[in-house]
């Protein structure tokens, strides 16, 4: 999209999912949509809960620590408390 040109007409060179996008956002949160929301966030909770139950992740996969408690998706593991706050502090 052309920065230059007034917001008005930028619209008319957009793509209809970036439209409907647009829309949304300027809709706000609705209730069917922050309902929508909680039930992806449980099943995504569920899943992984039964992944985290899974004999290959009773320890962490860094010290063998039982049972962690965090997932990192990016990498597809779970680690203990202690690897996830040395993680988040390198971060910040």
């Amino acid at each position: 999209v052309n920065q230059t040109q007034p917001l008005d007409t930028q619209h008319d060179t957009m793509l209809e999912c970036q439209k409907a996008y647009k829309a949304a956002m300027a809709r706000g949160k609705t209730p069917e949509a922050t309902e929508a929301a909680k039930k992806v966030d449980k099943a995504s909770h569920a899943e992984l809960n039964r992944m985290r139950a899974l004999p290959c992740n009773a320890e962490c996969f860094d010290c063998t620590a039982l049972k962690p408690g965090w997932a990192v998706l990016p990498h597809g593991v779970f680690v203990c408390i202690d690897l996830n706050i040395n993680a988040t502090a390198l971060v910040e």
